[in-house]
């Protein structure tokens, strides 16, 4: 019978951090408010470029991946079959990612930006305000979410698929790291909290 194994170090770490973080959230109540909003605002005015030019840059990574004798590398041994076809993965996929996100942000996104115009400052509620909010949401559930989704996939994959590491997001930084990945400091910063025995 599995049981559920934590580290302490890092399990309780987290859990402290999570604490005061919420706990100074609400005790702090509208100051709180203020300086994420302003800690928001000077990321989106300085680093916006690089998260939408990140993203376009792994957008075309994962196209060269595609298109290259990469594309065809099994996830897996190399015997082994496909488990579902691919029209049935895509609709699990389609599904565990994007089907709860649709059913409330699809609606609630473009109302919130129509609302609260992100740029240009546009009247609330505009015809110019309610095109552009859907140009933010068809952009952020277009595909460039899919590749923000696709690429710790196939990172993941590949090292518990194929070099048979343990499912742990540190397994992916091992050729950096080597066997110094599931030491102090690395363990620390990119263990997971919990492994099933």
């Amino acid at each position: 019978m599995s049981k559920l194994r934590s580290d302490p170090l890092i399990f309780f770490s987290a859990a402290g951090f999570i604490t005061v973080f919420v706990a100074a959230t609400i005790g702090f109540g509208d100051s709180a408010r203020e300086l994420y909003s302003h800690v928001s605002a000077w990321m989106m005015d300085h680093f916006s470029w690089l998260y939408i030019g990140g993203v376009s840059a792994v957008f075309l990574f994962r196209i060269v991946i595609s298109v290259s004798r990469y594309g065809n590398f099994r996830l897996g041994d190399d015997d082994d079959e496909p488990e579902y076809s691919l029209p049935v993965w895509f609709s699990m996929l389609f599904a565990a990612g994007m089907g709860a996100t649709l059913m409330f942000w699809g609606a609630a996104e473009p109302l919130h930006h129509a609302f609260n115009p992100p740029r240009g400052g546009m009247e609330s509620m505009s015809d110019s305000a309610v095109r552009q909010a859907f140009e933010f949401t068809y952009y952020h559930f277009g595909i460039h979410m899919w590749v923000i989704f696709t690429l710790p996939g196939l990172a993941m994959g590949y090292f518990v698929y194929k070099r048979k590491m343990p499912a742990r997001y540190s397994s992916i930084f091992s050729p950096l790291l080597g066997k110094r990945v599931y030491k102090w400091p690395h363990r620390f910063l990119w263990r997971r909290v919990w492994t099933r025995a």
